[in-house]
């Protein structure tokens, strides 16, 4: 065997046998080599390491599945799509390093074979999480943890990056076990705590239950680091102990106001949930522990040695979690404010109707609107009418309703009470200052009764106005031809057959050509135009106005003023002065404003019967009105 494969099988025998989570299991060669890059990063730099040098190298270790193995190495191959690679098929090796259980049975096809390791987060990114500073001292048969340090000479084992200084005899010997700050606080070593003494992470914390367990993303190999995540969620925890306020970092909508024994009990349970993660960081993954049974008992137990009595259930403290792993805050305790939702006042509950008669009460007098005003109202009315409606429906004396009826009777609702009720309602105070009409122009029933109104206006009543002329075909060709090539008459028309002269005829509408106009108003005269030959039979003419109005300011300006070249400027009045608003109608058939309605009806008085006004501004909110007077029906 070369040097390079010496090298390369001691490493991993080294591995294997200084690490629990890489024994007696099968690993694929992928893993095996991402493995050994990341704990002895040299490698690669001393030679060309590869994934085809590491198995040539680790296949001359190997032995059979029956009888003697000298190094307990099992080789098994396959033909399967690669753990790393999903959809890709190749030649998958796979290695089994036999320390303390039994022989593996000799796998017949790759499902007989899961290599649990290739699900690991930090091997799927190729960015395997290595060791902590302040291990115990390694010894000849311990990878290097540091990340750093070439391979020793002898191929067994790489240098250590960092170690912790030997004891002496000024050195106390610090212990493992679980100690106390000045706040009562657990403190267990962890990670990041030289007291540790644990072995490398297990790979329980690169797995999906634990991403799931703690709330965290696991994304298939791509997620959050989830044994960092909960350290620093310890960390949050701890802040909110340390300060009197420091709930509110934990609690959602913590500006709403909270009673004293809710801050209380939120404060007790960041400590349990505190402590039940700081085991869960030593001990979840190692031999059977579990995070209910484990961690959040021994939580639960030590917490109560020292006096605390908030739950005495370990799943509580699960809950709790679940409550907490969103977004490392609790609910709010009121459960109205953690769903968003008012509470509805009993009264209203019970009455939904006075809920709407406060509300058109408050809209009716929203100018001048005051509690006192609703009060009174409340009072001398409302609940007056529920109580002789409960009389009449016979509802008993000691329903809920009539007894919160004769509760208001005995003792009115309070200035106070009412002006929750107002608030509940979603009316509220603000700054005196101009505000805007929204007509609802685009809200689906004006569309509806935009498109409905559009169509009766241009169906039903235009064609029973004097807004259309009618000749014969030779004379609209006769017109076409002597307009010019670029402004010619691109309306067809409405063809029909007059029985009157036995000519075929075209009718066009006064709008289709400047022409039309200029033509209707030489053959109708007085109206500019005729009625269609398509109106309703015996049908009476319309007249179409629209109405409109402008106001007038005593004192109107602009935007802008002149300035003098020393800054001068004209003092002008504090307000736009005495208004006059002008309403006038307009119709197609009266060429002048009538400020008068009736002068129009009038002076059209012989020839018209009907006669229909229709708003010009805001023609979807139009009403349609039958004017009867002088000469019309």
């Amino acid at each position: 065997m070369s040097l390079n494969n010496q090298l390369i099988s001691n490493s991993y025998l080294s591995l294997t046998t200084a690490s629990t989570q890489y024994q007696d299991k099968w690993v694929c060669d992928e893993t095996v080599y991402r493995l050994l890059n990341a704990h002895y990063p040299h490698l690669k730099k001393t030679f060309n390491f590869t994934r085809g040098t590491l198995n040539r190298a680790l296949s001359y270790k190997a032995g059979p599945f029956t009888g003697p193995n000298e190094f307990g190495l099992f080789l098994a191959k396959f033909t399967t799509e690669c753990p790393y690679l999903p959809g890709k098929r190749r030649l998958v090796w796979y290695f089994y390093r036999q320390v303390n259980g039994k022989p593996p049975a000799d796998p017949v096809s790759p499902l007989d074979i899961t290599d649990e390791l290739s699900k690991s987060n930090s091997l799927r990114r190729d960015c395997m999480r290595l060791g902590r500073v302040g291990d115990p001292p390694l010894d000849g048969n311990t990878p290097e943890r540091g990340g750093g340090g070439d391979p020793p000479s002898d191929g067994n084992t790489p240098e250590r990056g960092e170690v912790d200084p030997p004891l002496d005899g000024n050195t106390p010997e610090r212990s493992p076990s679980n100690q106390h700050n000045s706040l009562g606080e657990v403190i267990t070593p962890c990670r990041d705590q030289p007291d540790a003494g644990l072995d490398d992470l297990p790979i329980y914390w690169e797995s999906p239950e634990a991403a799931k367990l703690f709330g965290f993303d696991y994304k298939n190999g791509d997620g959050d680091d989830v044994f960092n995540g909960l350290t620093a969620r310890v960390n949050i925890l701890t802040e909110v102990l340390r300060s009197s306020d420091g709930y509110k970092r934990v609690v959602s909508h913590s500006e709403e106001n909270l009673l004293p024994e809710q801050i209380f009990h939120i404060r007790n349970k960041c400590l349990y949930l505190r402590t039940a993660y700081t085991i869960a960081l030593n001990k979840l993954g190692r031999d059977s522990n579990n995070w209910v049974a484990t961690c959040c008992q021994e939580a639960l137990d030590l917490l109560a040695g020292l006096g605390f009595d908030t739950t005495v259930d370990a799943k509580r403290i699960s809950y709790w979690n679940i409550d907490f792993r969103k977004d490392n805050r609790f609910p709010h305790p009121n459960l109205y404010v953690a769903n968003g939702i008012k509470p509805k006042p009993p009264f209203f509950e019970h009455f939904p109707n006075a809920a709407a008669d406060a509300s058109t009460f408050i809209l009716d007098h929203l100018d001048h609107f005051s509690v006192e005003m609703l009060r009174g109202e409340l009072i001398s009315k409302i609940i007056p009418a529920l109580t002789k409606e409960c009389e009449d429906d016979g509802i008993p004396d000691d329903s809920p309703e009539r007894i919160l009826l004769s509760q208001f009777e005995i003792r009115p609702p309070s200035y106070t009470t009412v002006l929750r009720w107002v608030h509940y309602l979603g009316f509220s105070q603000d700054k005196l200052k101009k505000s805007y009409y929204v007509d609802g122009h685009e809200h689906e029933e004006q569309k509806k009764h935009r498109s409905q109104f559009t169509q009766r206006y241009l169906s039903d009543l235009e064609p029973r106005s004097h807004r259309w002329v009618q000749m014969s075909v030779e004379k609209a060709e006769s017109i076409q031809s002597s307009l010019p090539a670029n402004n010619k008459l691109i309306v067809t028309g409405h063809k029909y057959h007059d029985p009157l002269t036995d000519t075929e005829c075209i009718e066009f509408h006064v709008d289709d050509h400047d022409c039309m106009q200029d033509y209707s108003n030489e053959m109708y005269g007085a109206y500019g135009g005729n009625l269609s030959v398509r109106r309703p039979v015996d049908s009476k003419p319309l007249l179409i106005f629209g109405q409109d109005e402008s106001i007038f300011n005593q004192f109107s300006f602009g935007s802008k003023q002149w300035v003098g070249p020393s800054g001068q400027r004209s003092i002008l009045p504090k307000s736009t002065g005495m208004g006059l608003m002008i309403s006038s109608f307009q119709g197609r058939e009266v060429s002048v404003l009538c400020s008068s309605l009736m002068m129009i009806v009038v002076s059209c008085a012989d020839s018209v019967t009907v006669l229909i006004v229709i708003s010009s501004l805001l023609y979807v909110d139009c009403h349609i009105k039958v004017w009867v007077g002088y000469g019309i029906q």
